[in-house]
């Protein structure tokens, strides 16, 4: 179990910060420490707005009879050159 600071604790933290930075760095330091935090909430906030999941667009269907899709298929494969044949310039 996490032991409860009491005042003598805190009083303790607060007089090793002062000797360790100094009395003059630690209105910088607090103010350092407050940009932060709101920096990264507001990067947490935006990170959450454009994740939002988006409906996706639903794709065209595309109806043809076998026939058409026959005559689109030959109508390809005669416009593709085939390695080894020549095809004439008219």
């Amino acid at each position: 179990m996490l032991a409860v600071i009491n005042d003598t604790g805190i009083l303790v933290v607060l007089v090793a910060v002062v000797l360790l930075f100094g009395a003059s760095r630690i209105p910088k330091l607090a103010r350092n420490l407050g940009e932060a935090s709101r920096e990264f909430k507001h990067a947490q906030d935006d990170a959450l707005t454009t994740t939002q999941p988006t409906a996706l667009p639903v794709p065209e269907t595309v109806t043809m009879t076998r026939s058409e899709l026959d005559a689109l298929l030959a109508s390809r494969n005669a416009a593709v050159v085939q390695p080894g044949t020549a095809r004439s310039v008219s």
